[in-house]
């Protein structure tokens, strides 16, 4: 199975997305972000393969808004798999791509980076 692997990075106050795949071209590709993994002044994110319930991507590093939970939480990539976590760092899970019935509830509402107050609004609900 040929999956695509998708990377961002936070840089320079903007979010600049990169695709990475088996090919020729994109090994290549791949040489010249890897510089980027050891600078300082990038963070980067993967995709994690799934959709919120609006059919956009969910990166490491988004909030997403969970309805069940009528909270935000930021997705990151913990102990082998992507979570959400709250902005205690408590109340973290785990979700699989193979579960899809757990993204039906769940929208992209920002980035830690460019939205970082998004997080702040559970600490007025907990």
């Amino acid at each position: 199975m040929n999956r695509e692997r998708k990377f961002r990075a936070w840089s320079d106050n903007r979010i600049m997305t990169y695709d990475i795949q088996q090919t020729k071209e994109g090994i290549s590709h791949l040489v010249s972000f890897g510089s980027w993994l050891n600078n300082k002044r990038h963070i980067i994110m993967q995709d994690t393969e799934l959709l919120d319930k609006k059919k956009a991507e969910i990166w490491e590093g988004d909030i997403v808004y969970m309805d069940d939970y009528e909270a935000n939480y930021e997705i990151v990539y913990k102990n082998g798999r992507f979570c959400c976590t709250d902005n205690k760092g408590k109340d973290t899970f785990g979700f699989s791509p193979y579960s899809t019935n757990e993204i039906d509830d769940v929208e992209v509402v920002g980035n830690i980076y460019e939205n970082p107050e998004l997080m702040e609004v559970n600490n007025e609900t907990t």
